[in-house]
């Protein structure tokens, strides 16, 4: 009667995993193309543009030689201690990220975290707390929801860090950075971040999520709002560089 009972349970784990494979289909997270597992095809992983080599040993960028930093970094200073991307920000990407940001490509939120995290291991970030960069209410509102937040979102649950997604908030709508120049950056988001509970983040070491490091303005000012409110450290990941 046991083995009855096992096979019954055999026989329905079966069946609803070729149901649920019908009823919620396996696909590449880009083009659509059928997968047997895995999140990319072939040739859309082919696509990828990845970060490889050597890296800035501040903001993360490749490296064509074997220098420590690129020349941005050596002659600038960064609030964050250290940043890692995964991905060169090239035109091809753009657009998948541009679908990932503005038309609610939400699902390729998970598939980006999970290149993010395994990166955010291998670094072994002493980090307590997970914060995503944040975005004004008005402008959340219009898109629907905050991309750094859904990839933020992820990463606590594979790398069991908690996120912290209401203390720091932007307090000023500001235009976007698309198309600024460096110094532009900067003035655009000078003062528009703030720390609302600063008992939950002083003295802790936390890391900052967005989507995209370019000139590392609006990291810089996230980390220098943390770091004015107490905060020991600020490391900080990115799906891209465009450096």
């Amino acid at each position: 009667m046991e083995t009855a009972k096992t096979e019954r349970l055999s026989y329905l784990n079966y069946f609803v995993k070729n149901i649920s494979s019908l009823i919620f289909p396996h696909h590449c997270a880009l083009c659509g193309k059928p997968l047997e597992e895995g999140y990319f095809c072939e040739d859309c992983c082919k696509k990828l543009p990845f970060i490889e080599g050597n890296t800035c040993s501040v903001c993360g960028c490749e490296l064509i030689d074997g220098s420590e930093m690129c020349d941005e970094c050596t002659n600038s200073m960064h609030y964050f201690y250290k940043n890692i991307s995964v991905f060169k920000y090239t035109s091809e990407f753009s657009t998948m990220v541009y679908r990932f940001k503005y038309h609610k490509d939400r699902h390729l939120a998970r598939p980006f975290a999970e290149f993010m995290a395994e990166k955010i291991k291998k670094a072994n970030f002493p980090v307590d707390f997970i914060i995503p960069v944040p975005l004004h209410p008005e402008k959340e509102e219009e898109r629907g929801y905050n991309q750094s937040f859904l990839l933020a979102r992820h990463i606590s649950k594979i790398l069991d860090i908690p996120v912290l997604n209401d203390v720091l908030v932007r307090d000023i709508y500001t235009n976007s950075q698309t198309g600024l120049k460096k110094d532009r950056r900067r003035e655009n988001v000078c003062g528009a971040f703030s720390v609302k509970n600063r008992l939950a983040v002083d003295s802790k070491i936390i890391l900052l999520i967005d989507d995209i490091l370019t000139t590392g303005s609006t990291m810089d000012e996230c980390s220098r709002v943390l770091l004015d409110n107490g905060v020991k450290r600020v490391y900080s990941a990115t799906l891209a560089t465009g450096r």
